[in-house]
C-alpha cells in the first residue's frame, strides 16, 4: 500500500516540473529573465503578463491552461498526498 503515495508523488512531481519547463521556455522565448533552479510567484506573475500581451488567440489559450494547470496540480498534489498518506498509515 506504500507504493500508491509513491506513485502519485512521481506523477504529479514530473507532470509539475514539464508544464514548469515549459511555461519558463516560453518566457525565455519572450525575452523575460528566467531561473530554471528556483520557483518563484514573480516567474508566474511574468507568466500572466506575457499571456495578456500575446495578440494569437490559440496560443493566449493554450498559456492559460499551462498557468491554470500549474495552479492547481498544487492544491490537488498537497490534498492528495496527505489523503494517501492519512489512509496508509
Amino acid at each position: 500500500m506504500l507504493i500508491i503515495p509513491i506513485v502519485y508523488f512521481l506523477i504529479c512531481g514530473v507532470t509539475g516540473l514539464i508544464l514548469w519547463f515549459r511555461m519558463l521556455g516560453v518566457l525565455e522565448s519572450k525575452g523575460q529573465r528566467v531561473n530554471y533552479l528556483w520557483v518563484t510567484p514573480h516567474q508566474f506573475i511574468a507568466f500572466s503578463k506575457v499571456i495578456k500581451l500575446e495578440t494569437d488567440s490559440t496560443l493566449k489559450t493554450r498559456y492559460r491552461v499551462l498557468l491554470w494547470t500549474q495552479i492547481i496540480l498544487i492544491p490537488t498534489f498537497i490534498v492528495g498526498m496527505l489523503l494517501l498518506i492519512g489512509l496508509t498509515v
